[in-house]
């Protein structure tokens, strides 16, 4: 049996729709990597955090992004498109729930949380656009 060439076929209407899933998620990605140092920069003395805490809160998400260790092979296992799915929601409902967070604990793990959610992007939606069209 002779396999497709990807690259050779026409962008269809699934194509598009991972193309611009797959954009949008590495722009959400760096913006998320990114704007903890600008927010980090900009807490009110009063909050006073310690170096130890504002380090974790700067590297939670880096941290989380060990978790494409794993991902890679759960997504071939349970299918690249529900992780893909759920993925986009959790990187929605974790950027969200941490602007309503005053637990440092709590912001660390959402950070992490946050961090595997970009391994899950990373992995899953830039593979998934790559097999899908070159």
């Amino acid at each position: 049996m002779k396999s497709a060439d990807y690259r050779n076929a026409p962008m269809e209407k699934m194509s598009w729709n991972v193309f611009i899933g797959v954009v949008l998620g590495q722009i959400v990605s760096s913006y998320t990597l990114g704007i903890v140092g600008v927010a980090l920069d900009r807490v009110p003395s009063s909050m006073t955090l310690s170096s130890t805490w504002l380090g974790l809160l700067g590297a939670g998400s880096l941290i989380g992004l060990f978790g494409s260790l794993l991902v890679g092979r759960l997504a071939d296992r349970y299918g690249r498109r529900k992780f893909f799915m759920a993925d986009m929601l959790a990187l929605t409902l974790l950027s969200v729930l941490q602007l309503f967070t005053t637990n440092l604990a709590a912001l660390l793990v959402i950070r992490i949380a946050l961090g595997m959610a970009i391994a899950v992007e990373y992995t899953v939606g830039t593979a998934s656009a790559t097999t899908i069209h070159h």
